[in-house]
């Protein structure tokens, strides 16, 4: 970029290391300094993407549901809330209710781009056991 700013900016829209040059010119001639590897661009992290899977959500108690994540962008961190007290912070979990109720389930991921939260639930109903 040249500029003949006193004060120029400029947006690099690729990560890199780039040299800059300092030009100063006046009525006697003209004066260059050049910083190799001056600036340094870094890649910005992008949020991951919440998204899971679940092999059911209604039945009888106790009820054991599989869940699995779907999540997009290379999530570093899990944590699971199955609406009853219980969290885990493994990737796919197993989580089993045993009472009746509405449960709402949610899967937050995290990684150095931020982070991401997915909701869904399960119901499970009274087991009205054998006749």
């Amino acid at each position: 970029m040249d500029s003949i700013s006193r004060n120029p900016s400029f947006i690099y829209r690729d990560p890199g290391v780039y040299p800059v040059r300092y030009t100063v010119s006046g009525p006697d001639g003209s004066d260059e300094i050049v910083r190799e590897g001056y600036i340094t661009v870094t890649a910005t992290a992008r949020p991951p993407v919440a998204r899971f899977s679940q092999d059911t959500r209604f039945g009888p108690a106790p009820l054991t549901v599989r869940f699995t994540d779907r999540s997009q962008g290379d999530p570093t961190g899990y944590l699971w809330t199955f609406g009853d007290g219980a969290t885990s912070p493994e990737i796919n979990p197993v989580h089993t209710y045993t009472s009746p109720g509405l449960y709402r389930v949610s899967l937050t991921v995290t990684s150095d781009g931020g982070s991401s939260t997915s909701r869904g639930f399960v119901v499970v109903r009274r087991s009205w056991g054998p006749f």
